[in-house]
């Protein structure tokens, strides 16, 4: 497997496949250990002429090995390159167009004229041309390919910067020549350069082609807003003045903002009402914006959150909040809660009714009876201890253990 020299042959050399090269060069290298293994009768501590062979062999074996598996990984990434060149341009010219519709809003709100549409630049070849002029298992016409395009790279070579700036700065003053002679097209390979003045007012020289800077947050913070258009408080966007909304405080939301606002406080009971610098901002101003469902779960909201003992549905696929002139009926599966105990209705008095039983027990010192209709408390100002309860059927007297 390895030549006079001792240079280890790759798959390609010896017209062999990878795995059966693999396999072979395994196998050497567990017979090189199993007869390293099997030494002679010698003195403990010393190392045979043959163990040093073997030991030599089988480090020539791994090297194979380790070789073989980076030219694996090599023509590995260069097929995934091949293969995924359609969809990284595909992703570039995605990128290209929205940077491209992000500069057409930014004109449109500041009242200037959209830039053109950029044109899409040549597909870049991503096939790697060093491993391809120097591969034995690459095609010729892909050989002949790289070495072109390599010989090609060398010639039309961009400067460096510091050579780009001298050059420009000795040519300049000299008058340009006219010549009636039509320049060779040639790819385009000239570099653009793009001067913009930083913060500490040094310029920033950009090779390639001209793209739009983030601005940093001092250049943020001196931009002023188109004109009708006010910046939101919540996400400091400029927006047109008729798409804000006022806070008591003077605040400006946009639209977005100020939905997401009463949003998050129904959600979280900390947050309610919605307020801006501790002032409430009230639903009512705003319902044309906020929309009719919205006004309504506010105002729902609203009478869950002032009230101080609240019942729920005892209904685990439920537990709306019920309202207290509901008398614990749920007006959205419409079973019966229990306002005191929290569970399910039940008939008679609540064993978990705390006031109920203060009650009775004052009622008892005070001589009082409940009446055996609606259980109502009852109480003898006058007269004797007999009563007669009016209904629509003859009169029928009580006795006090029963009034």
């Amino acid at each position: 497997m390895a030549g006079a020299t001792g240079d280890v042959l790759l798959p390609s050399q010896v017209k062999m496949d990878d795995d059966s090269y693999e396999l072979i060069l395994k196998l050497m290298l567990e017979d090189s250990r199993q007869l390293a293994e099997g030494k002679g009768k010698q003195k403990e501590g010393n190392i045979s002429d043959t163990e040093v062979a073997f030991n030599l062999y089988a480090k020539e074996i791994e090297n194979a090995l380790t070789i073989d598996a980076d030219h694996r990984l090599v023509m590995s990434i260069q097929q995934a390159l091949s293969t995924d060149a359609n969809a990284l341009t595909q992703l570039q010219d995605e990128e290209r167009m929205a940077q491209h519709d992000h500069e057409v809003a930014i004109a449109l709100s500041e009242g200037r004229d959209p830039p053109p549409m950029p044109t899409s630049p040549p597909a870049p070849d991503i096939v790697p041309e060093a491993s391809l002029a120097h591969d034995p298992d690459a095609k010729p016409s892909l050989k002949r390919k790289a070495a072109k395009d390599t010989d090609h790279a060398q010639a039309t070579k961009v400067p460096r910067t510091g050579d780009f700036d001298s050059a420009r700065r000795s040519d300049k003053g000299k008058e340009p020549e006219h010549t009636h002679a039509q320049p060779a097209k040639r790819p385009r390979t000239e570099t653009f350069d793009f001067r913009d003045e930083t913060d500490d007012g040094k310029d920033l020289i950009l090779h390639g082609k001209r793209a739009r800077l983030g601005e940093s947050s001092s250049w943020a913070a001196n931009r002023q807003p188109p004109r009708n258009h006010r910046t939101c408080t919540s996400c400091i966007e400029s927006t047109p003045e008729l798409l804000l909304i006022r806070a008591p405080c003077q605040h400006e939301y946009c639209h977005d903002c100020i939905k997401s606002l009463f949003t998050l406080a129904m959600r979280d009971e900390t947050l309610f009402p919605p307020k801006c610098c501790q002032q409430a901002i009230p639903a009512e101003q705003h319902a044309r914006i906020l929309g009719s469902n919205l006004v309504h779960l506010y105002h729902a909201k609203q009478i869950e959150f002032s009230t101080e003992n609240r019942t729920y549905c005892h209904n685990t696929e439920c537990g709306k909040f019920i309202n207290s002139v509901d008398a614990g009926h749920c007006s959205s599966c419409g079973m019966r809660t229990c306002t005191s105990c929290k569970k399910v209705a039940h008939l008679g008095d609540c064993p978990q009714d705390a006031e109920l039983h203060r009650i009775l027990e004052m009622a008892e010192q005070k001589g009082w009876r409940r009446c055996t209709k609606c259980n109502s408390m009852v109480e003898l100002s006058h007269g004797c201890n007999h009563m007669t309860l009016v209904i629509l059927y003859p009169l029928k007297a009580l006795s006090d253990d029963q009034s």
